[in-house]
């Protein structure tokens, strides 16, 4: 059993003072009450009344009491020793199995749910990391349809704080990973591998084998304050993810935005700073109140980005305002170089061969985009060619922070404080 924060377990080693054993007196106040919590290596150093107790994470002092009177303070429980007559008092919290413990009945945890996973695994619903316990986080889908909160783990792929028979797990996007079974055996429990073991999904693959996850966490709600040369403007966003049709919805007062993804493991690695930017979503569309934009990205068989179109229709006008074409590519893939030829409404306003150049740097999660030069073709006289660019930051997670746009001489900058989040495993 793992300690919940502020408490202790003990094994069953005891260090009682000087007139300890059998007839021990209790406590003096204020003297164990004080020292209570505190390290130590004997009972001499917990005052009056204290007790020096063997934890599974060192020893602290608490106050004695006696099992049979259960004369301790309210909240708390007389534990008797296991090798000597007598007891201490342990806040009851501690004595409920925290996210990830062992369990055979659901009263066993503090969460309320015990799982089948081997051993029995503590655990509850969750819809963002905010409904989970600081020492756990909330995994999309953990057990076949259901999100749960899983236990944290330092050092993902090892065994880390995990206990016997599973394996820290990395999530990307937390230096952290989640202690999961070593195995996946298609278990009535189902896990992260899905019913019948495997590599995801609810179906699965075949079972055996060690687990690998994948994981993207994702910002469900988050607010958005926009500054231009207009008046600040303060958007509530919120975020769903559809895992059946591996579709990502932002929707706020100003637009709705729909990413879809050919494949969950294209949506998971968008988090990877490797990948961010390489076979990203096939169909992208926004819909506001005056217009619908659709864009569609093609890709080669290495998950590179070869044309990206942008249809436009507003009213009863449809027109394809955008199409870019790369040829350049770093060495994880993500598009570095290319051209764009970008239309008005009107059919003969028209900007010719734009160049395209595209920034990463992974130290800082920057994303720059730059449309520069061109060919106007204009019979009403529109200069159609105008550079522009997009500047974005995102965090460790790749959940966007802060973005700058320039167009046409004026700056617009838009800053994001995420209010909740939720993760999806592979």
């Amino acid at each position: 059993m793992r300690l919940l924060p502020g408490s202790q377990l003990f094994l069953v080693v005891v260090s009682l003072s000087a007139c300890g054993g059998p007839g021990y007196v209790p406590y003096q106040p204020p003297d164990a009450s004080e020292k209570r919590g505190q390290e130590c290596s004997t009972a001499s150093e917990c005052g009056t009344g204290g007790v020096c107790v063997t934890f599974t994470n060192g020893k602290f002092c608490e106050e004695s009491c006696t099992p049979q009177q259960n004369d301790c303070g309210a909240g708390d429980t007389c534990v008797p020793f296991d090798h000597s007559s007598g007891g201490f008092c342990l806040r009851s919290s501690a004595l409920e199995a925290a996210d990830g413990d062992s369990c055979s009945a659901d009263s066993q945890c503090t969460s309320g749910s015990c799982s089948t996973w081997p051993g029995g695994y503590c655990t509850k619903g969750c819809t963002t990391n905010d409904d989970c316990m600081t020492t756990s986080i909330c995994i999309v889908r953990a057990f076949g349809t259901a999100s749960a909160c899983l236990e944290r783990c330092a050092a993902p792929r090892t065994q880390s704080s995990c206990r016997a028979g599973y394996v820290c797990n990395p999530v990307t996007g937390f230096d952290d990973g989640v202690c999961m079974p070593k195995t996946s055996s298609g278990g009535a429990g189902g896990g992260l591998g899905g019913t019948g073991g495997g590599s995801g999904g609810n179906g699965g693959g075949a079972g055996g084998g060690t687990s690998t996850t994948r994981c993207r966490t994702y910002a469900t709600s988050y607010t958005e304050t926009i500054t231009s040369a207009s008046p600040t403007r303060v958007l509530m966003h919120t975020v769903s993810f559809d895992r059946a049709t591996r579709t990502l919805t932002d929707a706020s007062s100003n637009a709705t935005i729909a990413q879809e993804f050919a494949t969950l493991a294209d949506f998971i690695d968008q988090a990877d700073p490797a990948a961010f930017g390489r076979r990203g979503p096939v169909t992208i569309r926004t819909t506001s109140a005056n217009s619908t934009a659709v864009t569609r990205t093609y890709y080669d068989s290495q998950g590179r980005a070869q044309t990206l179109v942008t249809q436009m229709t507003a009213g009863t006008t449809s027109f394809e305002a955008m199409r870019a074409t790369f040829s350049q590519w770093d060495s994880f893939g993500r598009p570095l170089a290319g051209r764009a030829d970008l239309s008005l409404p009107i059919e003969t306003e028209r900007c010719v061969g734009q160049q395209v150049t595209q920034r990463f740097n992974d130290a800082t999660h920057t994303f720059v985009t730059e449309y520069t030069g061109g060919t106007t073709q204009s019979a009403l006289g529109i200069v159609v060619c105008r550079p522009h660019g997009d500047t974005e930051v995102f965090d460790a997670r790749f959940i966007r922070l802060h973005a700058t746009q320039v167009a046409g001489g004026e700056t617009v900058q838009s800053d994001t404080t995420v209010t909740g989040t939720a993760t999806v495993c592979l």
